[in-house]
Order: C-alpha cells, then structure tokens, then sequence
C-alpha cells in the first residue's frame, strides 16, 4: 500500500495558502485539487522553478535552504505546509518544527512524514550489522509525537505511506517480543498530519474572529 502527503486532503475551492517545502512534485496535484489556492514551495534548488511540470501553476517561487535559513512568510501566513521527510535531517527537529509552526494559521495543518526506524526491514538490516537509510536523526512514532507535542501542534494524526512486509515475517518479530501497534513494523514510512488545533477547536476557530472568541 502506498499514500502520499495529499491523503490527508480533499478538494475544496478555498482560497487557500499552501507551501511546499522541498516537496514541490505535489503543486501540480495540488492545483488540480485546490484550484484556488495560493501556492508557494520553497527549494534550494535555483532551476527547479523552470521545470515544465510547474508552468503555469502561478507558484510563488523561494530559492533558499530551510535548514539554514528563516522562511520570508508572515507569522500564521498558511493553512498547509507540506514538507515530506524533513524531520529526519534535521539536528534539532524540536526547534525547526516550532518555527515552521509559526507560519500556520490557527486552523492549519503541517503535513510531514518520516522513514520509521521500527519498520522490519530495517530490523533486518540492523540485526545484520547494516543501516543503509540515509538519514540523520532515525525516527519512531512516540519520538514524532514528542517533537511536534512540544512544539505549537494539538492535534496529531498518522497514516500509512507505505506498508510491504508479508504477515508472516512480522509473525516473526512479534514473537521476538516486538510491539507491533496500528502494523508499525510493517510500515516502512509514516505520514503524519500535525495541526495547530483540535478538529473541534479548528472548526470554531473558522467560524469566529479572534475577538468574537
């Protein structure tokens, strides 16, 4: 089974602002399931905006690297950030996901996944001397939660991106003793939707100013 970051979306003619940060191959998906959204991706790559599958799309285009460098957006600017894997490379995950939090609206979403350390076969690997991911800060679900929970998000969500391992082999693990809750061990990476409010507080929070609140 495989899903991507735009599971946790549906069509809408909202005029919304959306982001993507160094996960652009989503805008053309995302202008066809939100035609009237505000679209905005940020890159490191200074050609990447050229590239035909962009044209047209009326993206608003920053070249610089996240990591290293502060997003030139107002405070709450977005009601999506879609950053696919970044957590991983990132030194101090806590502080960056805070900050990118400070550019979600009240009522928005930051839209993230990760490569799921407890995933069987990188057990396999690991109990075979190897570890070919290529990553910096290996991650497990309770850690995602502890990140984004301490920074500004409320509301925390995971669904499978994608999931291979035959029953038999995750058998296997459990009888090693291994916790296999909602199928982590047959989960090789996890999507996670992070939001700056619950569902419930979220829908008020639509309805009602600031001051009427």
């Amino acid at each position: 089974m495989d899903n991507d970051l735009l599971h946790f979306l549906v069509p809408t003619e909202e005029k919304l602002r959306i982001l993507t940060l160094e996960s652009s191959h989503y805008l053309p998906e995302l202008h066809r399931l939100m035609p009237r959204a505000e679209l905005y991706a940020v890159t490191a790559e200074a050609d990447e905006p050229e590239e035909p599958a962009y044209a047209g799309l009326g993206t608003a285009w920053t070249i610089l690297d996240f990591r290293r460098q502060r997003l030139p957006y107002a405070a709450e600017f977005f009601d999506y950030i879609l950053a696919d894997r970044y957590l991983e490379a990132l030194v101090e995950p806590e502080g960056i996901t805070a900050g990118l939090g400070h550019f979600v609206k009240q009522t928005g979403s930051l839209l993230t996944s990760f490569l799921n350390i407890r995933y069987s076969g990188i057990l396999e690997e690991l109990r075979q001397g190897h570890f070919s991911a290529f990553c910096t800060h290996p991650l497990a679900k309770p850690e995602v939660v502890r990140i984004l929970g301490v920074s500004m998000y409320k509301e925390i969500l995971f669904a499978p991106g994608h999931q291979d391992m035959a029953d038999a082999v995750i058998e296997g693990w459990e009888a090693a003793g291994f916790d296999n809750y909602q199928n982590d061990l047959a989960t090789e990476l996890w999507l996670v939707k992070a939001s700056r409010s619950t569902a419930e507080s979220a829908a008020l929070k639509a309805l009602y100013s600031p001051d009427v609140r």
